[in-house]
C-alpha cells in the first residue's frame, strides 16, 4: 500500500509514474498467484485425490504429479492458479477444493477488474498531457491567425 504513496509523491514525469504503477500491478498479481499456488498445493497435497487438468485426458497420469519433483509440482499448481485467476475450471474433487476454487475465481474477478480499472486510469492520465498540449497549440494557432501573421513565419 505504501507503493501508491511513493509513486504519487515521486518527483518524476507522468510516463515514469505510469510505468511504476504497471510494475506495481504486475508485482501484486505475481504475489497473489504465488500465494494461491502455495495454498492450492497445501490443500491438494494433503489429500492427494486431485487430478491436474493437464493430466485429466490420460488416466495413467491422473496422480503422477504427487510423485514428481517439487519444481514440477509447483509448476502444475501455478498452472492451476492462473487458470483459477482467469475463471477456468480446475477440476476440484472435494468440498474444500471446491471452496478454495470458488474463492480463487471470485478473487480473480476482483483482481482482473482492478487491473483493467488501473490501466484505464493510467491511460487517462497519459491522455491529459496530450490534451493539454493540443489545447495550447490551438491557442497559439488562434493567436497567430488573429495577429494575421504570414503563413511562412
Amino acid at each position: 500500500m505504501r507503493l501508491n504513496k511513493i509513486i504519487q509523491f515521486l518527483k518524476s514525469t507522468d510516463d515514469i509514474k505510469a510505468g511504476l504503477k504497471i510494475f506495481k500491478m504486475v508485482l501484486f498479481l505475481t504475489v497473489y498467484i504465488h500465494c494461491f499456488t502455495c495454498v492450492w498445493w497445501l490443500i491438494v497435497g494433503k489429500t492427494k485425490i486431485w487430478i491436474s487438468p493437464l493430466d485429466s485426458a490420460h488416466p495413467e497420469f491422473y496422480y503422477a504429479v504427487y510423485s514428481e519433483g517439487i519444481f514440477k509440482q509447483y509448476l502444475t499448481s501455478l498452472h492451476t492458479a492462473v487458470q483459477t485467476l482467469l475463471g477456468s475450471g480446475v477440476l476440484p474433487r472435494d468440498t474444500i477444493q471446491t471452496l478454495v476454487c470458488a474463492i480463487g475465481i471470485f478473487m480473480g474477478a476482483i483482481i482482473n477488474a482492478n487491473i483493467f480499472g488501473e490501466l484505464a486510469l493510467i491511460f487517462a492520465e497519459l491522455g491529459k498531457a496530450e490534451k493539454l498540449f493540443q489545447r495550447k497549440m490551438a491557442h497559439v494557432n488562434t493567436a497567430m491567425i488573429n495577429l494575421k501573421l504570414p503563413f511562412e513565419l
